[in-house]
């Protein structure tokens, strides 16, 4: 594939400024592609100094850029929305990429060629989760983000098929293109490290692990009834943010008296969070709706047993490896937590499978179509 002398551009902020979700979508993309395609020059956009972020120094091959002009550094929050295609013009990129649902809104003044990266329309299929400001503006902004492309990036199919439906995204200009994760989560751990984690976090000997923001459609509320109403006495360990849905956690879980099997963790590191994941015995993820769902992917990856939900596209990212319970049916999380705790066969299987499953988004599977996407759009 030639690709020599491509000059490549990003909208960066997530890479360098967001934790988990975005952040990690864009740091991945930007690191695989500065790994297998050293040969082209990648420019990062940010609306702050990198020097600012403690979560990601830029890779060899890359560049960064920010606002210039006394009222765009003033206001870079508004350089990026409104004024960054101006700063991408006089670059002369041959592609401009918006990583996360959006590109600024003069990116046609940059007179390049632009994709953009649309993760979920979850606002779009449960409104009533967003304030109506929050609706507002992304349905604005991604929207047109997406009808100004040159092509649009849909990390799933489930998200392909939300943005026809929704916002009449011609079929023919979306690409679908999986996410990948880190390869840290391949790797397993020294068992000093595994010491250390269980030392600072007081983490149990056997545990279930949760990942992802403590939010309603993250459904956490079936596996607590699954621990209560089954019996089951095994901790759960939760790495997410907490929003108001904990408060509906924290009263069933002290109604049914299963408060001390619960252990809350937030604002982990990537390097932490692998470890946890390779202590834990299974991920347990019931989603209501993702637009890919990343914990399915880091627990295959990891090597553990995943119990995830019918929904949505997850059961097109666990493929067979997965045991899937239909978000509402607390027997059938019952059962399947059992059978991860106690078949021994299936929990091989599932491990075996998960594996050869991850494959599949390895960062040089993903990182090469994505680049087939790029000369796509260029060759049109």
């Amino acid at each position: 594939m030639e690709t020599t002398g491509m000059r490549i551009g990003f909208d960066a902020k997530r890479a360098f400024f967001n934790q988990r979700g975005l952040g990690n979508y864009s740091r991945n993309t930007i690191l695989g592609l500065s790994t297998f395609f050293p040969e082209n020059k990648y420019l990062l956009f940010s609306p702050k100094p990198c020097r600012q972020s403690f979560l990601f120094q830029p890779p060899a091959h890359c560049c960064v850029t920010g606002p210039s002009g006394m009222l765009c550094r003033k206001f870079p929050s508004l350089w990026r929305s409104l004024s960054m295609g101006t700063s991408v013009r006089k670059y002369h990129l041959n592609l401009f990429h918006g990583l996360s649902n959006e590109l600024p809104l003069d990116i046609r003044s940059a007179e390049t060629l632009s994709v953009v990266t649309i993760h979920d329309l979850i606002q779009c299929r449960y409104p009533q989760m967003y304030h109506w400001d929050e609706r507002l503006t992304y349905n604005f902004k991604y929207r047109r983000s997406a009808e100004n492309a040159d092509m649009v990036i849909a990390t799933s199919q489930q998200t392909r098929e939300d943005l026809i439906r929704f916002w009449k995204i011609p079929e023919n200009k979306i690409r679908v293109v999986y996410q990948g994760c880190s390869p840290d989560f391949e790797i397993s751990p020294p068992e000093s490290l595994k010491q250390e984690i269980i030392a600072k976090y007081a983490l149990p000997e056997h545990f279930l692990l949760s990942v992802g923001a403590i939010e309603t459609r993250k459904n956490l509320l079936l596996v607590l009834q699954a621990l209560a109403f089954g019996k089951i006495e095994i901790p759960l360990v939760i790495c997410g943010v907490k929003t108001d849905y904990y408060h509906e956690i924290l009263h069933f879980a002290t109604r049914h008296k299963i408060t001390h099997q619960l252990i809350y963790l937030h604002s982990l590191p990537n390097q932490e969070l692998t470890v946890i994941y390779h202590l834990a015995e299974a991920l347990v993820y019931p989603s209501r709706f993702e637009g890919f769902g990343i914990p399915v992917l880091e627990g295959m990856t990891s090597g553990i047993p995943v119990i995830t939900s019918t929904q949505s596209c997850l059961p097109e990212i666990g493929g067979d490896a997965c045991i899937y319970v239909d978000p509402d049916d607390t027997e059938a999380m019952i059962h399947a937590i059992h059978t991860v705790l106690n078949n021994q066969p299936e929990r091989k299987r599932m491990i075996t499978a998960g594996k050869i499953r991850s494959e599949n988004f390895k960062p040089e599977v993903t990182t090469k179509a994505l680049m087939n996407v790029y000369q796509e759009i260029i060759n049109l």
